[in-house]
């Protein structure tokens, strides 16, 4: 018969539909979806990934106090070299030039800074004390003068005199160091020492300049011999360092 083999209606839309679904050329495919684990089967669970923060290092003493050291040997060099090519220094920098020399030179004989140290030519500087260092137990106070400066008449009485350290100590080194400074004078006056570190910017027939120290009294006069301590050439190099280099009593 000759439509025997023919479908009845609803048959062939149901054959259609279920051709144009999912026999469609092109058609995109669906994502496939996670199987769902066995009974019993745990999965991993995704464990976050953490970035662990640095530890921040703390700064070490021994390594700032030898970036100051370069520092200072650098801007010394400088200053000398600009002083004998004939330049002449601002009051702030020589001020800052002779304070940086004078913790060079007490550094080389053993001593610790105590104070805050200028490290440039450019720094603001600071009133009062200019320099307190401690070894073994024994503390020397110190004024940096450059050229012709001299100590001079303040308020509290003359440089370097007592009662005008007693009244800046505590601003130099802080209220518990100078105490302990204090206390060792009473202890024994030997363990406090007070002196002036003096550099001379003229140069001699070689073309050295040289730095010498005289110790004061408690007036802040002058109680001893002028001795040279060091010497530079022109270029900053600081090429002698003794203790006596011979009396300079200019």
């Amino acid at each position: 018969m000759m439509f025997e083999n023919l479908e009845t209606k609803p048959e062939r839309m149901e054959t259609q539909n279920r051709e144009s679904i999912w026999e469609r050329p092109g058609r995109e495919e669906l994502p496939q979806m996670e199987k769902y684990p066995e009974v019993g089967e745990m999965k991993r669970p995704v464990e976050p990934v953490y970035s662990r923060p640095e530890k921040e290092e703390l700064p070490n003493p021994e390594n700032q106090r030898k970036d100051v050291n370069e520092k200072q040997i650098e801007e010394i060099q400088k200053a000398i070299t600009r002083i004998a090519n004939g330049e002449e220094l601002t009051t702030a920098e020589k001020g800052n030039l002779c304070e940086m020399m004078m913790d060079q030179y007490y550094i080389s004989k053993g001593y610790t800074p105590l104070h805050e140290r200028v490290t440039s030519l450019e720094d603001k500087g600071h009133q009062g004390i200019d320099g307190v260092y401690e070894k073994d137990g024994k503390y020397v106070i110190v004024d940096a003068k450059y050229g012709t400066a001299q100590l001079g008449e303040t308020q509290d009485g003359r440089q370097m005199s007592s009662e005008w350290i007693d009244r800046r100590l505590d601003d130099a080194v802080g209220k518990e160091k100078a105490d302990e400074i204090r206390d060792a004078y009473e202890d024994d006056p030997k363990n406090v020492s007070t002196d002036v570190y003096h550099f001379n910017p003229e140069p001699d027939a070689n073309g050295i300049m040289y730095s010498d120290i005289y110790p004061v009294d408690e007036s802040g006069t002058k109680c001893g011999e002028r001795v040279r301590v060091e010497a530079y050439d022109s270029d900053g190099t600081r090429i002698i360092q003794k203790d006596n280099m011979g009396d300079d009593n200019a």
